[in-house]
């Protein structure tokens, strides 16, 4: 069974207000005493979801169903629409397959930072109930591994955001427009498979060639099916 939105795939953003803006420019993001004293805070939505039949916390997100329209300027819209916020700046934060077992939607999650109120435009449908609130990351956080925010995009982009944010997790080396004008996919690797490192990450079977490194990971439609990317420090059992 495939989701009717799985060709299109979707974004989520994580948008940090901070009291001062984290610095995000380094390759080990930022130590944890500094991450406290900027009073990072995330935006988060509290919306009805039917088949659970409760509201839940999430992050601002929304579908790639507008035709041509670029991933970040999607995640963008996405969020001034659902919190009446811009961001100043944009980096890409992970990708995550929603339930592969039964849907192909990707979802590519964005951090977003140096955030300005630009006013809510009014909503429609399920927009028009929706309750934005701006948390402390620590508490949302908690809240993650307490059990109180369940949605897996708002679960795998706080903790991937926290991770960033206290240096034990990198940012992507190339905004998205970079990856775009350089031909390289989401993860930096070029059309033979190489990275920014010069490492041989897979060639063809991991690249996003079909969405121009813009939008997250498509479903396999060649023949075969690709073995999964590598990681570091695998060992067979």
């Amino acid at each position: 069974m495939s989701s009717q939105f799985g060709d299109e795939g979707a974004v989520a953003v994580v948008a940090l207000d901070s009291a001062r803006a984290p610095d995000l420019s380094g390759e080990v993001g930022i130590d944890s005493d500094e991450v406290v004293g900027s009073g990072a805070r995330i935006i988060l939505i509290e919306q009805y979801r039917h088949p659970l039949h409760r509201r839940l916390w999430e992050l601002p997100a929304g579908l790639l169903d507008i035709e041509g329209e670029p991933a970040q300027v999607a995640a963008a819209r996405e969020l001034t629409e659902e919190t009446g916020y811009a961001a100043a700046r944009w980096s890409v934060l992970l990708d995550v397959a929603t339930s592969p077992g039964f849907t192909e939607e990707t979802v590519r999650i964005y951090l977003a930072t140096e955030l300005t109120e630009v006013g809510r435009p009014d909503g429609e449908h399920e927009e028009a109930d929706l309750r934005v609130v701006r948390v402390p990351l620590s508490v949302a956080v908690a809240a993650v591994l307490a059990g109180r925010i369940v949605n897996v995009m708002a679960v795998a982009g706080i903790l991937a955001a926290d991770a960033v944010l206290r240096g034990s997790a990198v940012l992507r080396e190339q905004p998205d427009g970079a990856i775009a004008s350089r031909g390289v996919d989401s993860r930096g690797v070029n059309s033979r498979g190489v990275n920014s490192r010069g490492a041989d990450v897979g060639g063809a079977e991991f690249r996003d060639a079909d969405r121009g490194g813009d939008h997250p990971w498509t479903v396999h439609r060649g023949p075969g099916a690709p073995a999964a990317p590598p990681l570091d420090g695998s060992a067979p059992r």
